[in-house]
């Protein structure tokens, strides 16, 4: 799983990468409470992303949870992470054929991300075929 550990994020602590790598992999083991205890750590530690999945997760919509495109203030967000947070907000908005699709592409590009294929399943995207994941988020 490349995600948040492989695409750093500047002002996310290592320990937030491993926290965030390590929610993906209980994603994949169906402890949906273990996802959302590693997703509060690595928001501890600066992830942006974690918050904003975290929100979407306990069905709090993203309100001010997503950044702009561009980051909060001193922490500028990279490619993967807009892409991670462009699929929060279509799932936000309730367009799940569009979630899918940039799941898809993002997928393609980076690799497979257990936590946004947990998310976009929880919103009713049905069974999803992503090749690429070594996972499928279980529920």
């Amino acid at each position: 799983m490349r995600g948040l550990a492989a695409h750093r994020t500047p002002g996310v602590t290592p320990a937030a990468a491993s926290s965030y790598a390590a929610a993906g992999a209980a994603c994949c083991a169906g402890d949906r409470d273990l996802v959302i205890r590693h997703l509060r750590e690595a928001v501890a530690g600066g992830s942006i992303v974690a918050g904003a999945d975290l929100a979407v997760l306990q069905g709090r919509g993203l309100g001010k949870a997503a950044p702009s495109a561009a980051g909060t203030g001193s922490s500028p967000i990279g490619r993967w992470e807009r892409h991670h947070l462009e699929i929060l907000r279509a799932l936000d908005a309730r367009d799940r054929v569009w979630a899918l699709a940039l799941l898809r592409d993002h997928t393609a590009e980076f690799g497979c991300d257990p936590v946004l294929v947990l998310l976009v399943h929880d919103r009713g995207c049905g069974e999803l075929v992503l090749p690429s994941c070594p996972c499928r988020a279980s529920h």
